[in-house]
Parts: C-alpha cells; sequence; structure tokens
C-alpha cells in the first residue's frame, strides 16, 4: 500500500495504446541489437537459426513482455518494485 502511494505522483500514463507499442519496442529494439543480428545470423548458420529464433521470440520473448505490462498496469507499479512486492524473494 505504502509503496503504490509512494509511485501514484510519478506514474507515467500513455494517451493511447500506440504510444505504449512504440514504446516498448524502442526499448527492446536497439541499434546495437539491429547491426549485430544479421552476423550473429550468418554465424549460426543463417535460416536455421532464424527459425527457431523467431519461434521463440513469439512464443517465449512475447507472452512475458505482454504479462509484465499487464501485471504493471494492473498494479501501476514500475518492474523492480512490483516483483519485490509480489514475492520478497526476488529482492535481492
Amino acid at each position: 500500500q505504502r509503496i503504490r502511494q509512494q509511485f501514484n505522483q510519478t506514474t507515467f500514463r500513455f494517451i493511447n495504446r500506440t504510444d505504449h507499442i512504440f514504446v516498448t519496442l524502442s526499448l527492446l529494439v536497439t541499434v546495437g541489437n539491429i547491426l549485430r543480428f544479421p552476423v550473429i545470423c550468418s554465424e549460426s548458420g543463417g535460416i536455421l537459426f532464424f527459425i527457431p529464433y523467431v519461434l521463440c521470440l513469439i512464443f517465449i520473448t512475447m507472452p512475458i513482455m505482454y504479462l509484465e505490462n499487464a501485471i504493471g498496469q494492473y498494479s501501476s507499479l514500475p518492474s523492480i518494485k512490483l516483483f519485490c512486492h509480489i514475492c520478497p524473494a526476488f529482492e535481492g
């Protein structure tokens, strides 16, 4: 309760869903990753690397990202404080 009151004053709200999607993508996709991906793909076998990569992206990464965003929107807490609040063992 105290943590939620502390972060209510500084919680940022997106105007629409498109802004939220673009901000999330900008955090995930950086210039270094874009420049490094073709090299890693060609060193690891080309299309044989790309197919499992895309499958893992769709079936593992995107659901975890969606879950984290949904829980964060529900609780109005940032990710670090959210997991400390859910389970104190995650606090470190």
